[in-house]
């Protein structure tokens, strides 16, 4: 059938751990450009941190099958 398209599942493996690894660096990356580049008041700061602290956990618990232990280790790393 030429609308059918097959894909090998360790390629599409190795692209979805790829993506996740992505947005992980991202979700660590971007908080910290922003306390360098942006002024904020120290509350603000405090709150940027705790809300990516949040999604960068939630994102992981959603994206991986990683546990609770494992993410909680993640997100003090």
């Amino acid at each position: 059938d030429p609308w059918v398209d097959h894909y090998a599942k360790s390629r599409l493996t190795i692209l979805i751990k790829v993506i996740a690894v992505a947005m992980a660096v991202c979700m660590l990356l971007v908080p910290v450009l922003l306390l360098f580049l942006v002024s904020m008041s120290r509350q603000t700061m405090a709150w940027t941190v705790v809300g990516f602290v949040l999604a960068f956990s939630t994102i992981m618990s959603i994206v991986t099958e990683a546990k609770v232990h494992e993410i909680l280790i993640g997100t003090a790393a």
